[in-house]
């Protein structure tokens, strides 16, 4: 349950920087105040509050006239208590990420049930933008779905850019999952280093360095769209990228002498991957495998 203060009596001193927000003012059965950080006063019901949510004080809890103090900022309250009322209520779309994040945390720290469904649901459209943010709130929070398709996201990230921010017991976990994806790119690289003699050294170093920007992608969709893309077909075949001067006597012999498999080398590196990235397990595997080995 959320820690609520009891800020002290509503005819303080405070009022005088105080302002009932427009959205909820004191009108008949309204029976407590809540100020926000920024000092807006929000007059709500009880019943409503705790028909509605898990965290805030039902009718049993006298505050003998007293205000609750609040962390959160008007904006945030205004919409939070949008669900704790008898009123269709806000749909989210569109909300900018920077006042969702904070509304979808104290969705779930004063326990508004109907609006923490919505709040990961809009989240999820998020992911791509702000994974961190949202896979930290999926951990938080227990939000599988929502850390499973943010973790996507990040898992080619730098390893120090991620764990400094996991909660301790995810931080084992993590770096099993980061080094399943790093293994992907490392066994191709060498794949085309130890197995493709039979292309020349200009489409190797072309395939190296083209596999080494594919790690460093950050989303899936944009990972996948890069090898669809680089995926030869019959229309598109690769070829050999080696130069050939046809200025030279010896240009008939150079183009001999051109790598002549870039088409099947190109065709199966993209299929390794694809078949690779498939096969790595999601995030939650892996913090599965650490709740075994602690048992």
């Amino acid at each position: 349950m959320a820690d609520i203060t009891v800020a002290g009596p509503s005819n303080s001193n405070q009022p005088l920087l105080d302002k009932t927000h427009e959205g909820f003012p004191e009108t008949n059965g309204t029976d407590l105040v809540i100020r926000s950080s920024d000092g807006f006063l929000f007059h709500l019901h009880r019943k409503y509050l705790e028909a509605t949510t898990g965290s805030f004080p039902g009718p049993e809890f006298d505050t003998h006239g007293e205000v609750i103090q609040l962390s959160e900022p008007a904006d945030v309250l205004a919409l939070l208590f949008q669900f704790v009322t008898p009123a269709r209520q806000p749909h989210l779309r569109g909300l900018r990420f920077s006042l969702l994040d904070p509304l979808a945390e104290a969705a779930n720290k004063y326990e508004v049930f109907s609006a923490m469904n919505i709040c990961e649901n809009r989240l999820m459209e998020h992911t791509s933008a702000y994974p961190r943010q949202t896979m930290m709130h999926g951990l938080k929070h227990d939000y599988p779905l929502l850390v499973a398709r943010a973790s996507l996201s990040l898992a080619r990230a730098p390893l120090l850019t991620i764990i400094d921010h996991l909660p301790v017991h995810c931080i084992t976990p993590w770096i099993e999952y980061h080094e399943a994806w790093k293994c992907i790119f490392k066994d191709v690289i060498n794949s085309c280093i130890k197995d493709n003699a039979h292309i020349c050294e200009n489409c190797r170093s072309s395939l190296i360095l083209w596999v080494m920007d594919l790690e460093a992608t950050a989303t899936l969709a944009t990972l996948s769209s890069k090898i669809t893309q680089q995926t030869p077909t019959p229309s598109q075949p690769r070829a050999c990228i080696a130069p050939v001067d046809r200025t030279s006597p010896y240009s008939s012999i150079l183009t001999l002498s051109r790598c002549k498999q870039p088409n099947e080398v190109m065709i199966l590196t993209c299929r390794t991957l694809q078949d690779r990235i498939k096969a790595v397990p999601p995030f939650s595997q892996f913090m599965k495998g650490k709740r075994q080995r602690g048992t």
